[in-house]
């Protein structure tokens, strides 16, 4: 690429940066998908919705300004499931790395005292079966995994290593992590293999209904959910 991370931080400015946002509906980016079932298309995130997403994943990743969170999540993928906005939001310390790669994620939660990271079921899995005998992490730390939850006994081998898990799910469309596997105090005494399942609980029976803006009850319109946490998708796609 002709330049490091480092050398494009001494371009910057020292002068301070204001910026201010007119509208909090006004759009803060544009993500890409192509869905399972359906066409392309442009999915438009605003201001508001990315700053209520932040506010959730704060609070349900437990992150706070000595958070070490480690990027093993694509950025472009719904923006890191927008975890870089909830991060910076505390203060926190982002850590990037260029490739996923088991020794590499190892290193850097080592040396860089990592407290949190997101990663698909692959990326757990790979690092499960890549990790020595034996191994634990250095201190506690938090995985977010989405989509089909990894199997049982992945989980139960992560949380041997020293990990906890957090199961979301969720779509472009609701900013990334939309619903999650609550944990349960009562699970607490379930022994290690019953704990990993219910961990992996997939969400059965949950109904989503679209509306139009305003409206909550019996009107077709975008892709939506019960919530603030929902994009607009343009009509021409």
């Amino acid at each position: 690429m002709g330049w490091t991370y480092e050398a494009f931080l001494e371009e910057g400015s020292g002068d301070p940066f204001v910026y201010m946002v007119d509208d909090e509906d006004q759009t803060i980016s544009i993500n890409y998908t192509s869905g399972t079932t359906g066409r392309p298309k442009g999915v438009m995130y605003t201001h508001r919705g990315a700053y209520l997403n932040a506010m959730g994943e704060i609070v349900e990743a437990g992150l706070n300004a000595s958070s070490v969170y480690l990027h093993t999540l694509p950025m472009y993928h719904c923006n890191g499931w927008c975890f870089p906005w909830a991060v910076t939001g505390v203060g926190a310390l982002h850590v990037c790395l260029p490739k996923v790669r088991s020794e590499d994620i190892f290193r850097l939660i080592e040396d860089e005292k990592v407290t949190h990271m997101c990663a698909a079921p692959t990326v757990i899995i790979k690092m499960t079966a890549d990790a020595p005998s034996g191994y634990r992490f250095p201190r506690p730390l938090r995985i977010v995994t989405a989509g089909s939850p990894p199997p049982p006994a992945v989980i139960e081998r992560v949380e041997e290593m020293g990990a906890q898990v957090i199961h979301v799910y969720g779509l472009t469309e609701t900013y990334g992590p939309h619903t999650v596997c609550e944990w349960k105090e009562e699970w607490n005494g379930e022994e290690a293999k019953r704990r990993a399942l219910l961990n992996a609980h997939p969400f059965l029976g949950i109904r989503r209904r679209g509306v139009q803006r305003h409206h909550f009850l019996g009107v077709s319109g975008s892709k939506g959910a019960s919530t603030m946490e929902v994009s607009r998708i343009p009509k021409d796609r």
